[in-house]
């Protein structure tokens, strides 16, 4: 009667620890994915373990030690360069198997800044300009529907409804810069400017050499901007008021 017990108890287990044998010798390899082998910084890639189920899971990271006991690792590339992770699975026979490794490519996002020749007096020309350590396409917009793909584009005869915000940004290896947003404006009108001679003495418009003067301007139509004196000699100055001393022929 025991006998044929135990012959039927092992006829019942021994079919279940053949299975469980094949099981756990076909369950002893670990197969590792990603979801992109290159992507722009700051992007999150999905590094993902097989076989799924109750395993012990240690990651690795260039060969130094990553998180421990998840199926999945969304990992975060927050700088840019070259990584090669593997996963190590264990199983409940203490089973160890290293995955394939899987090198991600992680590109660094370009920065770009704009700038311009404004304030752009009516009829003249805007000269946009954009500067990028990695940018190798580029993307304008601004107002009355400007667009761009130029690095340096130029706007001829601007006018009052082209002033406003213009944007700029670049594309390097499919990752985008951060927009720039910067303000153009113009000048609401022609600036005048009449120049004064100051006499000290001497008839009008006249001066004695050695004699000693003063020159002046006066602007309207124009808050803001600069101005250059040109005279005889290689007289040059950007002052509103200039003295001129010890005047010579």
């Amino acid at each position: 009667m025991v006998k044929s017990l135990t012959r039927s108890l092992l006829a019942f287990l021994l079919p279940l620890l053949i299975l469980q044998s094949e099981k756990s010798l076909a369950q002893c390899t670990a197969t590792l994915t990603v979801n992109a082998t290159s992507s722009c910084q700051d992007s999150t890639f999905i590094l993902t373990a097989t076989p799924a189920g109750l395993y012990d899971y240690q990651w690795f990271i260039n060969g130094n030690l990553g998180p421990l006991g998840i199926e999945t690792w969304n990992y975060y590339a927050f700088q840019p360069g070259t990584y090669t992770f593997e996963v190590q699975i264990t199983d409940f026979n203490n089973c160890t198997v290293i995955s394939n490794p899987v090198t991600i490519t992680v590109y660094p996002n370009p920065n770009v800044q704009g700038s311009s020749n404004g304030p752009v007096c009516p009829g003249n020309t805007l000269q946009l300009a954009s500067s990028s350590n990695t940018g190798t396409s580029y993307t304008w917009t601004g107002p009355n529907g400007f667009t761009s793909s130029s690095q340096n584009p130029t706007l001829s005869n601007f006018q009052a409804i082209n002033a406003g915000t213009y944007t700029v940004f670049s594309t390097y290896n499919g990752c985008n810069s951060h927009p720039d947003h910067f303000q153009v404006d113009t000048v609401s009108s022609t600036p005048s400017i009449t120049a004064i001679l100051n006499q000290y003495y001497g008839y009008q418009n006249s001066i004695c050499e050695g004699e000693s003067f003063s020159l002046s301007t006066t602007i309207t139509g124009f808050s803001s901007g600069s101005l250059t004196w040109t005279g005889p000699n290689n007289y040059t100055s950007s002052n509103n008021l200039n003295f001129i001393n010890n005047s010579t022929v």
